[in-house]
């Protein structure tokens, strides 16, 4: 029905010519709207096929600057006849599974910084972005934290322990100012605390920096208390007989700490003139029987104090041991016949 309207119109514009001239100029006018409007020999329209586009970028992805742990990501936008592909690329080598418009890095490390390209690609071509760089920071750490214990007895080993920090850096110590043990230090690696004396141990720590945390603040001061020691067991080590006129001196062993062993009398002592020297552990008498004595070593700087020993008792907390000692006349010679 439309091919037919050009022709009525020239049918109802002819019949209002009332001049010759007029008539064939309209003859002419619908004879060329006839001609527009007529079908090919096929019957049907035409078009040539649109060429296809190569990729072209139109947003270039930024250059980004963040701090070890947090995300980054960037963007492409391109035009071109469709699909368009995308590749990202860290320097020059493909990144994987990164072949949408925009690239996210979740969690950022030292390790993801440097340049970012993206390649464009169809069916005509590819177009390769502009470079973008990524700028990782170092990040700061979380508190350190010296949880070992504040007091420990002289003689005992003492290892100072820390939590806390970030990263994969080693916790260093360092002796603070204001000890007064002697030769009080701390092993920089190891935290073992060395002292030659009771006092005070100050020191501190700080997580060393790695590739993607700077080091960490430094603790305050932790101050170790050292206290006098526990001593160790003693044992009398002399013999627990003698003859009467032969000179007898008691010996002991143990105890801790550099304080000399001092000997005491105890009570249930037979041996007439029964006595014992407190420095040399010298004993006397003047007739047979039993010398009870004991010994201790006193409390120097280092060691607790320990009460004065009691009599026949081992059980006191001071290093001491209580001994027996018998005393007998000596063997007789028979005497020779005649």
């Amino acid at each position: 029905m439309s091919s037919h309207l050009p022709a009525l119109g020239c049918i109802v514009f002819l019949r209002r010519i009332r001049s010759l001239t007029a008539c064939l100029v309209g003859f002419a006018f619908c004879h060329g709207l006839l001609a527009q409007s007529a079908p090919d020999s096929a019957g049907t329209d035409t078009m040539a096929p649109a060429a296809s586009s190569a990729p072209t970028i139109t947003t270039q992805p930024a250059s980004k600057t963040v701090t070890a742990g947090q995300s980054a990501s960037f963007t492409v936008v391109a035009s071109g006849t469709a699909p368009l592909s995308y590749q990202w690329k860290l320097g020059s080598s493909n990144i994987s599974g990164a072949t949408s418009a925009t690239y996210t890095i979740s969690a950022t490390t030292t390790a993801n910084a440097g340049s970012y390209t993206v390649v464009v690609t169809n069916s005509a071509g590819s177009k390769t972005s502009n470079v973008a760089t990524l700028t990782v920071n170092k990040a700061a750490q979380a508190a350190v934290t010296i949880n070992s214990s504040a007091t420990v007895a002289y003689g005992t080993a003492y290892t100072a322990t820390a939590t806390g920090g970030s990263g994969t850096g080693a916790i260093v110590w360092t002796l603070g100012t204001g000890s007064t043990a002697a030769g009080a230090a701390i092993n920089a690696s190891t935290g073992v605390v060395t002292f030659t004396s009771t006092g005070k141990v100050v020191f501190n720590a700080y997580r060393a920096a790695d590739a993607n945390y700077n080091q960490s603040a430094t603790t305050a001061n932790f101050t170790l208390t050292v206290n006098k020691g526990t001593q160790a067991s003693m044992t009398i080590t002399s013999a627990s007989t003698v003859a009467l006129g032969t000179a007898y001196t008691a010996t002991a062993t143990g105890g801790s700490g550099t304080g000399a062993i001092v000997w005491t009398l105890a009570t249930g002592s037979t041996a007439k003139g029964a006595a014992i020297n407190t420095s040399t552990g010298v004993v006397t008498f003047t007739g047979t029987g039993k010398v009870v004595f004991n010994a201790y070593r006193p409390t120097p700087i280092t060691t607790s104090p320990r009460p004065r020993p009691t009599s026949r008792s081992r059980s006191t907390p001071r290093s001491r041991r209580c001994s027996r000692l018998s005393t007998r006349w000596p063997a007789r010679t028979p005497a020779r016949s005649r």
